[in-house]
């Protein structure tokens, strides 16, 4: 399958995926939560169209939630949203799960301490066999797509500013709770089941 790349619409946005993720009771359907963001700018865009293509991107990364999963993000636990928006974006964006599964974990079992540039370089390259859409990329989209899943996993707590690798500090009930064959993404927790 092809990867995506539309996620560069936004970055990890956990708390704004979890005031969208807030209006799926009452709306019911995602089509319908969709179209109360973009009449109410929930999201507070400057542009009609900047607000719709973000409001469609945090829509289609909650869709992918279970409904237990939804529940539990909107209740507010302040130190679980970017759990659940980065369970959310990996579902959605293959890209963004093997870089989670393969380049983060790869990194934190060899004893990595830093992930820089030339580190995602080795990572693009080890699927471009399978994954020539890379090189249909413009320079621009490119350096697009790696600032921000380099955004993304600094927001999600895996890397600092400096590039520093940091082990995600998760309790057991919330590892517990995260379906297992979702714990790829998070590679680099520190808990135990």
């Amino acid at each position: 399958m092809k990867y995506r790349f539309s996620f560069t619409a936004v970055g990890l946005a956990p708390v704004a995926m979890q005031e969208v993720a807030a209006l799926y009771p009452d709306c019911g359907s995602w089509d319908a939560v969709y179209a109360r963001v973009v009449q109410m700018n929930t999201l507070k865009c400057r542009t009609t169209t900047a607000l719709r293509r973000v409001a469609a991107e945090l829509v289609l990364r909650l869709g992918n939630l279970a409904w237990e999963e939804l529940v539990r993000f909107v209740e507010n636990r302040l130190n679980e949203r970017t759990v659940f928006a980065w369970l959310a974006v990996c579902r959605t964006y293959d890209l963004v799960g093997d870089f989670a599964a393969e380049a983060l974990r790869e990194a934190y079992v060899t004893g990595q301490k830093t992930y820089e540039h030339s580190d995602y370089e080795k990572f693009v390259n080890s699927k471009l066999p399978l994954h020539p859409e890379f090189d249909e990329l413009s320079k621009q989209t490119y350096a697009k797509v790696r600032q921000i899943v380099f955004r993304m996993t600094r927001e999600a707590g895996f890397l600092d500013k400096k590039g520093n690798i940091i082990p995600l500090v998760m309790d057991t009930e919330l590892m517990n709770f995260i379906p297992e064959r979702d714990l790829v993404f998070f590679p680099m927790y520190i808990g135990g089941r």
